[in-house]
């Protein structure tokens, strides 16, 4: 467990071992960087792994980029050797909030670079504007804010148009 002046101690070593400025861990510089973001209370545990690339958040982890925010109990976000964000994957009680869009899910992938999501284990995506989407894997465009259903064959999936 790392309280937070520590958090930014191993974010700041974390980011010179892996040659990444520390300002786009926390989204101080870049428009697409990365905000650790520590809602309410802690994550329970970080791990940042400078060999793997990779940075580790188990419980309450949240993460921030531009307007788009997901939380999971459990979130891997993993970098490139030209030291970007390649995607962020977590499982556990997924949420995820961008503009207008909210979401749930069991698992999700992130695909940095692509600007897309994919939800997965019985997603739903609600518009406040009005609408829902669920089915087996919903992926949304983070440039768009579409959503496609990704479910085939014979796995039911529901919009719901108002």
């Amino acid at each position: 467990n790392m309280n937070y002046p520590d958090n930014i101690k191993e974010i700041e070593k974390f980011a010179k071992e892996i040659g990444i400025d520390v300002k786009y861990l926390l989204g101080e510089k870049y428009e697409r960087g990365l905000y650790l973001r520590f809602v309410k209370s802690l994550p329970e545990n970080i791990v940042f792994n400078a060999r793997e690339r990779n940075i580790d958040i188990t419980g309450n982890a949240a993460i921030k980029s531009g307007e788009t925010l997901l939380k999971a109990d459990h979130l891997v976000v993993r970098f490139n050797e030209t030291n970007g964000i390649t995607d962020i994957s977590g499982d556990g009680n997924i949420e995820f909030l961008k503009d207008d869009l909210s979401g749930r899910s069991g698992k999700v992938q992130w695909l940095f670079g692509k600007e897309m999501m994919i939800l997965k284990n019985s997603p739903r995506v609600t518009k406040k504007s009005g609408g829902a989407t669920s089915g087996k894997e919903l992926e949304i465009d983070l440039k768009t804010n579409t959503i496609k259903i990704l479910s085939g064959g014979s796995e039911r999936s529901e919009t719901i148009i108002q």
